[in-house]
């Protein structure tokens, strides 16, 4: 065990500024610890969503389906896709001219 007595004594106002030191680098660490739970949370999310790229190709491909969407419904629209084929027309006007 070291016997403090040979090192030097320290009166009170050392130890109060000390004290003020510690208690300001506490502070310090206290806030930069929240900075960087914040920046980590950034980052996460940052990471998480899609770049511009992704963004881009995702809306190219949206684009593409929209397109072959939209042709595949101008046939019905035109009149260029039958739903009904003319020999299911006649039948229904036989049955209808029956009744």
């Amino acid at each position: 065990m070291a016997n403090q007595d040979k090192f030097a004594e320290t009166n009170p106002k050392q130890l109060e500024e000390l004290d003020e030191i510690i208690s300001g680098k506490r502070k310090n660490l206290e806030d930069s610890q929240t900075e960087l739970k914040n920046l980590q949370a950034k980052l996460k999310e940052i990471t998480a969503s899609m770049s511009n790229q992704q963004y881009e190709n995702e809306i190219t491909q949206l684009k593409a389906l929209n397109l072959a969407a939209q042709h595949a419904l101008n046939a019905y629209v035109t009149g260029g896709v039958k739903q009904v084929t003319e020999e299911e027309v006649e039948e229904v006007k036989s049955d209808y001219t029956k009744y």
